[in-house]
């Protein structure tokens, strides 16, 4: 969150006497959807959708939009490392992280005047409505 505070803030900054531009946040899914035993990482990911929100009712005015992208789950080291390997990850829905970046794109390039405001990128089969 510190992160993503410190980077939306010098950008803004910059945004506001350039006359506009775009900031897109990383989030998570479990900003929206949490997990069990992952209160910090929840905390710390709906505090990001909180910046989203604020930053882009503060930057209308200047031409700046604010974007949040929540992906689901990635198929990044990280994720296969926290789950004991390739093996036991294959039976969590993971998608690849083109998919992000590909949404992160769209995100950048929509028209100006237009914002791709909350979006969520999820694999297929990923749990989200009744996860548990």
């Amino acid at each position: 969150m510190t992160g993503a505070f410190l980077c939306a803030q010098q950008a803004f900054l910059r945004m506001q006497r350039q006359g506009g531009g775009r900031i897109i946040n990383i989030g998570s899914i479990s900003a929206l959807r949490p997990r069990v035993n992952l209160a910090a990482y929840t905390t710390s990911k709906h505090a990001v959708t909180g910046l989203t929100h604020a930053l882009a009712l503060e930057g209308r005015d200047h031409g700046i939009a604010v974007s949040c992208i929540h992906p689901g789950t990635t198929d990044i080291p990280r994720v296969i490392n926290n789950v004991g390997g390739r093996e036991a990850a294959s039976s969590i829905p993971l998608m690849p992280v083109e998919d992000v970046a590909r949404t992160a794109l769209l995100a950048a390039t929509v028209s100006c005047g237009t914002t791709v405001f909350e979006t969520i990128v999820m694999p297929v089969t990923q749990r989200y409505v009744g996860r548990g």
